[in-house]
């Protein structure tokens, strides 16, 4: 046990609060994001004033591997030569493709059809009672053309086959008797089958 050493006044450190770290650091260096601010717009310089599209003059260019820029002028149309004479579309004459009348070979003809004056002769405008009416036609049957229907009659009861000949009854017959399909006939008794001095194993 010993007595307490005085402090020593030269050995206080500044706290946290003595440090002023600015709020854009982070861990992995200083903030990024982009800031605005509502100023007034800055003169422009003159070395950003660019030419505008009246400041060049394109005729004076002429085309690459060309001597001088193109030359437009008006004149009048140029006279055709023999040469330049082309048969118009109503010059040709194709071969006819409707109708029985076809020349190629290869290709068959469609039906053709004509329209004529009804004759009178013979006709129903000679003697116009000769004219069938509604009554005259049939209205043909829906089974003609579509799936029928199945039919029912009725018709009176017919009498069941019968024979008046004598038949044997359930009683007649001995199946007890037969033996054409095992050695012998089946056969039964009343007894016991074992022996009254037998005894039952215990194990």
């Amino acid at each position: 046990m010993g007595a307490a050493l005085n402090r020593n006044t030269n050995q206080s450190f500044p706290g946290p609060s003595h440090y002023r770290v600015d709020v854009q650091l982070t861990r992995v260096g200083k903030d990024g994001t982009p800031k605005y601010s509502i100023a007034a717009r800055a003169k422009s310089r003159k070395s950003e004033i660019t030419p505008g599209a009246g400041a060049y003059n394109t005729e004076n260019i002429w085309p690459q591997g060309e001597t001088r820029r193109p030359a437009y002028s008006m004149a009048s149309r140029t006279r055709y030569t023999q040469k330049e004479k082309v048969p118009g579309p109503n010059q040709y004459s194709l071969p006819k493709l409707i109708g029985p009348d076809i020349r190629d070979s290869k290709k068959k003809g469609g039906p053709s059809y004509s329209m004529s004056t009804r004759l009178s002769l013979g006709s129903f405008s000679e003697d116009l009672a000769r004219t069938p009416g509604p009554a005259r036609y049939g209205a043909p049957s829906n089974d003609s053309f579509l799936k029928r229907n199945p039919q029912y009659t009725l018709q009176g009861r017919s009498k069941l086959p019968s024979d008046k000949t004598r038949k044997p009854g359930p009683g007649s017959h001995s199946p007890e008797k037969v033996t054409a399909t095992r050695r012998s006939a089946p056969s039964f008794h009343f007894g016991r089958r074992h022996s009254d001095y037998t005894r039952i194993l215990m194990i």
